[in-house]
Order: C-alpha cells, then sequence, then structure tokens
C-alpha cells in the first residue's frame, strides 16, 4: 500500500498539487491558467489590491473564465444570467466561491465564470462583475437573477444598469416565514404563497387587503418597510413578456449546479486547498457541462424547450372549437379562452400575434395554430409553379475510376540512421538538463518565500475525512443532534418558521374567546331565571359528565372548605366565584399549562409545610397532595 500512495502522491505532484505547500501550488496554477488566458482577475493576501478596485488590503481574489466559457456566455448569455456563492470549498477563513451562470436551451445551468474570494462584500463583487463584464463586451443579460442578498443586488445595479433584477421566489418566501410561525398562521402562509404569484394590479391588492386581516402587525410593518418599496423584484406583475429562455424565478439552477459541485466531484468531502479546487473546477466540472451541451447541440437529448413548447400548443390546438373562433377583419381574428369565461383573444395573421399570456413565451400559442387549422391561407398560384431542382441521373458521379491518380509515398525504411540516434541522446539530455534546472529554480523560490501564509487566508483546524464520525464531529461542524425535527415545508431548507418572528407572531391571536365567552354569559331573552353569569357549583359535585381532554381539574374539595366553583364552557374550566373568609380570590399560576385562563385563590393564612419527595412544598396543594399528584417544576 506504501508503494500504492507513492504513485499516486507523484500523480498528483504532476497533476494536482504543483508543489506541497498549497500556496506555491496555486501560484502555479495561476501562471498556467494566464498562459490560456483562463485569469481574469488575481490579488492573494498580501499583494496590494489594482488601482480603483475598492478590494481591502488582505482581500484574496482569483477571477477565472476559460476561453470556452467565454463562448458559451456569448452564445446563451443574453437572456439570462444568475449568480449566487458557496461555503466550504477550501479549508480558508471566509473564502467562498461564486459562480456567475447562464440558461442553455435545454433549460440546463452552465457555470460561465468563477471568483473565489475571502470577502464577499459590495466592492469585492463589484469588482469580479466589472472584471466579467469588460472581459465579455458587448453582452449584457436582460434579465438577472439573484437571492435576497443586498451586496450582490447593489453590484448588479452598478456592473449592470439595464437589466431586470429578479429575486428569487424561493428565497423570498424562506425570508418571509422566517418572521411568523406558519403553523400558526395557516392561511396567511397560502396568501403569501398565492400574492407572489399574482400578475395583474387589482388581484394584487386585493390579495394585500386579505393578508392585512390574517398576518399579526409586525409582520405587517416588516413587508411595509422591506419589501413593499421592491416589488419589482419579486412580485409577478413585473415578470410578463418573457421569452422560454427568459422565463425563470428561482436560483434553483444555481443551487443545482452546487449540489453536482459539492456531491459528485468533491465527494460529499471537505476538500482543503485550493489547488484541488482549481484542478476540479477546470479538468472535472467543465467537462462534464460540455459534454451534456455538446449531446444536446447534436440532437441526443431531443427537442430543446422551444420545440416542446410549439409542440404542446399545437395538441392544445385540437381542443379549440370552430365555434369559438370568429372573424373580425381581414387576418384578424377572435377565440374564445378556454380557461378563462367571457375572455376572448385577438390573433392577427398578418402579424403572427396573438394578445394572450403564452404567447411571448415561443411567439406562437394554441390560439393561433387553431385559427391557422380552420382559416388556411389562401397562397399564390405562382407560388406553385416554381420549379425545384432535382438530383438526375446525370448528376450521379461516373463509376469509372479516375485516370490520374497520385503515386503513393515510398515506404521509408523502420531503421533509424546513426544521426538520428545522436540527435535523440542530444534531446534526451537537455530534457534532463531543463528538469534539474526546474527543480534547483523550485527550491530556491521556496526559500525566498519562505512561510506562504501571505498568499491566501488563515487556514481552518479541519478534521480528516475518515475514521469514525464521532470523532470529527467537533472540529467539523459539531455533535450530530440525536433527536432532529423534521421540516417539510417546501420553503423551510430544514429549518422551522418563525425563527425571526416578533411576539404577537409566534402564536394565532385568540380574538374569538372573549366574544365567546361574552355571548355564553348574556342570558336568553325572556329567561328569567338567568340573573348571573355562573351557576355557583361545587368543584366535586358539579364536574361535567365528560371534560375535554385539555380541561383542568378542580382542585381538591379539602383545600378550600366552603368554597364555590363554577363551570366556565368557554374556557373550558372552573372559576372560582366565592370563598370562605380565610381564602384571597389572588390569582396563581395553575398546574396544568394548556390554560392560562382558571383562576385558583390562594390562602390568606401560612399554611404547614409538607415535605414530599424531600421538598418543602406550600400552597393550597400541600394538605391532600400525594407523591403522585406532584406538580411540575415550573
Amino acid at each position: 500500500m506504501a508503494d500504492v500512495r507513492r504513485i499516486h502522491k507523484g500523480i498528483e505532484a504532476e497533476s494536482i498539487r504543483l508543489h506541497r505547500d498549497d500556496g506555491i501550488s496555486m501560484l502555479r496554477w495561476v501562471e498556467k491558467l494566464r498562459e490560456t488566458g483562463s485569469v481574469l482577475a488575481f490579488k492573494s493576501v498580501n499583494s496590494p489590491p489594482p488601482e480603483d478596485s475598492g478590494l481591502a488590503a488582505d482581500t484574496f481574489v482569483l477571477c477565472i473564465q476559460t476561453d470556452r466559457q467565454r463562448e458559451i456566455f456569448k452564445k446563451y448569455g443574453a437572456p439570462f444570467a444568475a449568480i449566487d456563492g458557496t461555503h466550504n470549498t477550501t479549508q480558508y477563513k471566509n473564502i467562498n466561491l461564486y459562480t456567475i451562470l447562464v440558461r442553455d436551451r435545454y433549460g440546463h445551468g452552465i457555470p460561465v465564470a468563477w471568483m473565489l474570494a475571502s470577502s464577499g462584500t459590495q466592492e469585492t463583487l463589484d469588482f469580479y462583475l466589472r472584471t466579467f463584464r469588460q472581459a465579455n463586451p458587448g453582452i449584457s443579460p436582460k434579465w438577472l437573477m439573484t437571492d435576497c442578498d443586498q451586496a450582490q443586488i447593489n453590484a448588479l445595479r452598478a456592473q449592470f444598469p439595464d437589466a431586470t433584477i429578479l429575486l428569487c421566489w424561493w428565497h423570498v418566501l424562506h425570508a418571509w416565514q422566517q418572521h411568523f410561525v406558519t403553523t400558526a398562521f395557516p392561511d396567511l402562509w397560502q396568501l403569501l404563497k398565492q400574492w407572489i404569484r399574482i400578475s395583474d394590479e387589482s388581484g394584487f391588492e386585493a390579495h394585500w387587503a386579505k393578508i392585512r386581516q390574517e398576518a399579526p402587525q409586525s409582520f405587517i410593518e416588516y413587508l411595509e418597510l422591506y419589501w413593499l418599496p421592491r416589488r419589482e423584484m419579486w412580485s409577478a406583475m413585473h415578470r410578463k413578456n418573457r421569452d422560454i429562455f427568459e422565463k425563470n424565478d428561482t436560483n434553483m439552477l444555481l443551487e443545482a449546479y452546487h449540489h453536482v459541485l459539492k456531491g459528485m466531484f468533491l465527494e460529499h468531502k471537505r476538500n482543503r486547498r485550493v489547488d484541488n479546487l482549481i484542478y476540479t473546477l477546470i479538468t472535472h466540472v467543465l467537462p462534464h457541462y460540455y459534454l451534456r451541451l455538446s449531446r444536446q447541440e447534436h440532437g441526443f437529448e431531443g427537442d430543446d424547450l422551444e420545440l416542446q413548447e410549439r409542440r404542446a400548443a399545437a395538441l392544445k390546438a385540437l381542443s379549440i372549437l370552430r365555434e369559438s373562433i370568429s372573424s373580425t377583419g381581414e387576418a384578424v381574428f377572435s377565440v374564445a379562452s378556454q380557461s378563462t369565461p367571457g375572455t376572448r383573444y385577438s390573433v392577427n395573421l398578418d402579424d403572427y400575434t396573438c394578445s394572450c399570456p403564452a404567447y411571448p413565451l415561443v411567439s406562437f400559442c394554441k390560439h393561433i395554430a387553431a385559427v391557422q387549422a380552420y382559416f388556411p391561407e389562401d397562397l399564390p398560384e405562382a407560388l406553385f409553379g416554381v420549379e425545384i431542382p432535382h438530383c438526375t441521373n446525370g448528376d450521379r458521379p461516373s463509376d469509372a475510376a479516375q485516370a490520374t491518380q497520385q503515386p503513393l509515398p515510398a515506404v521509408s525504411s523502420p531503421v533509424l540512421a546513426p544521426a538520428d540516434h545522436q540527435n535523440m541522446q542530444k534531446s534526451t539530455a537537455l530534457i534532463q538538463d531543463l528538469q534539474r534546472l526546474m527543480e534547483n529554480l523550485a527550491a530556491a523560490l521556496q526559500d525566498v518565500l519562505g512561510d506562504t501564509a501571505g498568499l491566501l487566508p488563515p487556514a481552518m483546524k479541519i478534521a480528516p475525512n475518515q475514521h469514525s464520525w464521532t470523532e470529527t464531529a467537533q472540529t467539523m461542524i459539531g455533535q450530530i443532534k440525536r433527536t432532529k425535527r423534521k421540516i417539510t415545508d417546501a420553503y423551510a431548507g430544514g429549518e422551522s418558521s418563525g425563527k425571526k418572528a416578533k411576539s404577537d407572531a409566534k402564536k394565532p391571536r385568540l380574538s374569538g374567546i372573549s366574544s365567546v365567552s361574552q355571548a355564553q354569559q348574556q342570558p336568553a331573552p325572556g329567561d328569567a331565571k338567568s340573573t348571573s353569569n355562573h351557576v355557583p357549583l361545587h368543584p366535586q359535585s358539579a364536574q361535567p359528565a365528560s371534560l375535554p381532554p385539555h380541561a383542568a381539574a378542580p382542585p381538591p374539595a379539602a383545600a378550600y372548605p366552603g368554597a364555590t366553583w363554577s363551570w366556565t364552557p368557554a374556557v373550558h374550566g372552573y372559576h372560582f366565584s366565592s370563598a370562605p373568609t380565610t381564602v384571597s380570590t389572588r390569582a396563581v399560576r395553575t398546574s396544568t399549562p394548556h390554560n392560562p385562563l382558571i383562576m385558583y385563590p390562594q390562602p390568606t393564612t401560612q399554611p404547614q409545610p409538607s415535605a414530599v419527595h424531600g421538598r418543602d412544598l406550600t400552597g393550597p396543594w400541600a394538605a391532600s397532595r400525594t407523591p403522585s399528584q406532584d406538580p411540575p417544576s415550573r
């Protein structure tokens, strides 16, 4: 095994780890990428920042874009692009991997540029996007997708002012549900998920009025302060008239790419070295996406998004009846909507347009297909008189052999001349001398640089990706949670809602209880016997036939001789109505936490302490409590 590991390390030294020190190896990788024009910008920790870059003095930045990535961005980057970052790709502190991604004709994401940076500030992202824009002149995406990171939003606005910035719907809803508990306000949660997808102004305002009725005050203020002023970034009202290659409402393409990077190529292990990450991106990630793109372009993956949508529209047109179409002018038709009664769409065959919302996707829809099927156009006869050239027997190549053929070259002798052997020996000696020179230069460079801590940010202590999990959990991300609550909501991201909620947004409002109680306390019309709100009852004799599961039992009768209690159905509990002279009516905490509205009296006299389970217990329960009735600790 030692020999196998030695061979493996030798292969790594030639292709991945160009030096045992990660900083020197990273420098060699940068030089290799610069030779192919793949480095957009590079700044180590100890090097001065470029002029007018806005970078901090200790920021590490490495921007990469290969020639093939530049070609892909030129081909697919105009309609749509997205940006996002991910952490834990190296062992170095605060280093994140930022990726710019475009969408091909099949709806798949392709990374077109990377940035490794030790800072995620607006200045760093602005430097990255400015460098990227300068390397790709003349191409500005029409739509840019990002999450709710304000630094990314500001940098995108500065470098692509003509683009429309969209916020990922998943991240928007995830941010909203952190400010209230979704299980306490289920109707509000359903309204919010509908509200973000409403595309007309009247429906948007009507839904907002319903949200104000259902939401707690703190959440209403949160929406009015942070989200309503920038509704153009998340509301469907501002996402109209997009074609099928521009239509994208989430950042899931980038999230899927991060999953492939960390799961498939980094093998779910915590990578440490920068050189290994660069090697993985260049030699594994890019070929993976290039192969899929090549299969798509050569027809091995079926139809692209546009052709799929056109085929689907042609099939849907078969369900439109002839009676649903009427002619309103020359080459102009009115088609009844199949989904919205009372709505009609205008189809113009001369302009080849339709007023339905599905037309902008591929400049085609089922209404145009139906009109063309029922009202075919009359083409001029001159178009059918054109003679189409075709192949005849005279166009075929002659079967006769060519008269003149080039003679075959003479077969050379496989035996090399002595002069050739001498030249090979000289070349081998020269190669050996160059190898020794490179080794000497590497050793001298290491002596000069010494400690390479100034090239990269400080490394974090990370446990090895081996042995049992219990040995590495403490130094990686902490101990495993033995009992983990499953969060099944699609927008939760594995987290419980309401983490940032204020007190009024954590529990449902109990406004209905007071109105019900008041209604039950009022006597019925014409009922002269109903003269009081509560009928006096004894706690032991007046208990209802069946108590609700969460109802609290009354205190023992021995504790309050002469006390009178009444059953209150509104709160499912006993209410103290009269007491002997030795008992006050001050409210105390009930032993059952389900009903804080139950009132228990407190004796005015000091009772004798009673020892239960080795503790001194006082209060109305002390006289008759048994060890099994010991209330839970507060």
